[in-house]
C-alpha cells in the first residue's frame, strides 16, 4: 500500500484496515473463477460482487485519511507565515 500510495494513507505498523484491503483484493482475486462457457455478464456480475466489499474497504480508508490530509494541505497553503515564493508569480507591483 506504502508504494501505492505512499507514506500519508500508510499506517507505520502492520495490520488494520489497510491489511484488511490487500487480503480482501488477494481474496477476490483467489475466488473469481472466469469461466469461458458462462455468458460474459454472468463473469463481470462476479466480478463485481467480489470487488464490491475491496472497494468499500478502500473508500473508507481514503475517506479518513484525506479528511485530514487535504485540509492540512489547504491550511498550509493558504498561511501567510509559508514561503511560497518559488511558486509564486513576480509581483505586478514590485
Amino acid at each position: 500500500m506504502k508504494q501505492v500510495v505512499g507514506g500519508a494513507f500508510a499506517s507505520p505498523r502492520p495490520g488494520g484496515l489497510e491489511d484488511n484491503i490487500v487480503r480482501g483484493l488477494a481474496d477476490a482475486s483467489r475466488n473469481f473463477l472466469y469461466n469461458d462457457m458462462r455468458p460474459e455478464e454472468e463473469n463481470d456480475w462476479q466480478r463485481k460482487r467480489l470487488l464490491e466489499g475491496v472497494m468499500r474497504n478502500m473508500k473508507g480508508f481514503l475517506q479518513a485519511r484525506l479528511a485530514v490530509y487535504l485540509p492540512s494541505i489547504v491550511n498550509r497553503l493558504m498561511d501567510s507565515e509559508v514561503q511560497l515564493s518559488q511558486f509564486a508569480p513576480e509581483p505586478l507591483n514590485p
